[in-house]
């Protein structure tokens, strides 16, 4: 999973690339190894002036770009529900692949004078 990890307004330590990195590796659970490395991510962490961090990522999953911002006094907190965020999109994006792919499917299968209102 290719990963960017930018600040516009503090220095990023090795310590806080890695710490966001480990964070996003626990939605490798819901992509494929295929999807995983065809995936790409951009954490940008910047600081507040009312001593809060602020981490944004986004992510572009199959093709779907995805967005997440959240705000919050300790970096790795505010790391981690960005996190969060990000795999609640995932999982819905995913669930509406797979029923949609269950609808054809299920099209598919119908007898040919088969009436969809009848059934």
């Amino acid at each position: 999973m290719p990963y960017q990890v930018t600040s516009d307004n503090i220095e990023i330590s090795p310590s806080m690339t890695e710490l966001a990195k480990a964070k996003l590796t626990r939605l490798r659970s819901h992509l494929p190894q295929y999807l995983a490395e065809s995936s790409t991510f951009r954490i940008v962490m910047n600081a507040s002036p009312d001593q809060q961090f602020i981490v944004k990522i986004e992510a572009v999953v199959k093709g779907i770009k995805l967005f997440t911002d959240e705000t919050h006094p300790i970096l790795e907190t505010a790391i981690i529900e960005s996190v969060e965020e990000l795999d609640r999109q995932i999982e819905r994006e995913l669930k509406k692949e797979k029923t949609g792919e269950w609808e054809k499917m299920r099209e598919l299968k119908r007898f040919p004078d088969e009436d969809p209102e009848k059934v």
